[in-house]
This record gives structure tokens, C-alpha cells and sequence, in this order.
């Protein structure tokens, strides 16, 4: 099987040659990472348990997932708390 990997920046039109590519070519399999991530930040019990562990209690909702506003202005403007962040995602995103 090739395998290709499709990566840039925030609104560089991955999404769309994504969908481009799957209308194209029958039997494509397209891994959307950035869906994968969204996943884990609304349902994954162990992710929530590690943001509050990194972040605080305030990085949750009153319902005890990951509030994605208050995560991202929290990691956008700062490296080290992206890269802890990514520390908890990645290895996951990868599995």
C-alpha cells in the first residue's frame, strides 16, 4: 500500500484536497488527524484527566470534558504548554 502524507498550515485547503481526493479515486482511505484530535478532546475520559493534570481544572467544562476555547488560548500563544499538549495527543493520534 503507498501512503501519503498531507500536512500545512491552518486553512491551507487540506481539508478540501482531502475530500477532492477521496470523490476521485474509489476505495481511497483518508486519516484526518485533525478530527482524530477533536475526538479524543470531546470523548476520551484518560485525555480530560491529563489536561486538567497540565492545566488545571479550568481547562474542563462544569461536565468534565476539554473546553477546546480556554485549551486553545491556553497553548496557542505558549510553546511549552503546545508542546505538552502535544504530548498527550500525539503518541494517541498515532496509535
Amino acid at each position: 500500500m503507498i501512503t501519503y502524507a498531507l500536512t500545512g498550515g491552518i486553512a491551507t485547503g487540506k481539508s478540501t484536497l482531502c475530500r477532492l481526493i477521496v470523490e476521485e479515486i474509489p476505495g481511497v482511505k483518508v486519516f484526518d488527524s485533525d478530527a482524530c484530535v477533536r475526538a479524543l478532546l470531546e470523548t476520551d475520559a484518560e485525555v480530560a484527566s491529563e489536561v486538567r493534570r497540565l492545566f488545571g481544572a479550568e481547562a474542563l467544562t462544569a461536565l468534565g470534558t476539554v473546553d477546546r476555547g480556554v485549551l486553545r488560548s491556553l497553548v496557542f500563544s505558549n510553546d511549552e504548554a503546545r508542546a505538552r499538549l502535544e504530548g498527550v495527543l500525539h503518541p494517541r493520534v498515532r496509535e
